[in-house]
């Protein structure tokens, strides 16, 4: 998967310090980290105790309907 990933993110115009990033947890910005964060609750607790990761999602930014799509993909997985 990782591999994929990777050759899709390129063709996507990510620079190869943007995947190696993304493959260690971490985003380009504060509104990435905190949807990565959130996820990394999500697939590591099924969402128990999520609230600290929703409050910094919804301060980056990150809407409702965005937090059900990061949400509908991990459950996905």
């Amino acid at each position: 998967c990782l591999s994929a990933h990777g050759s899709f993110a390129k063709r996507l115009d990510f620079t190869q310090a943007d995947i190696d990033q993304a493959r260690v947890g971490l985003g380009r910005n504060e509104r990435e980290n905190a949807l990565l964060a959130l996820a990394r609750r999500v697939v590591r607790t099924g969402g128990a105790q999520a609230g600290q990761e929703l409050q910094r999602a919804r301060s980056a930014g990150v809407t409702d309907a965005e937090l059900i799509e990061v949400l509908a993909h991990v459950a996905s997985k």
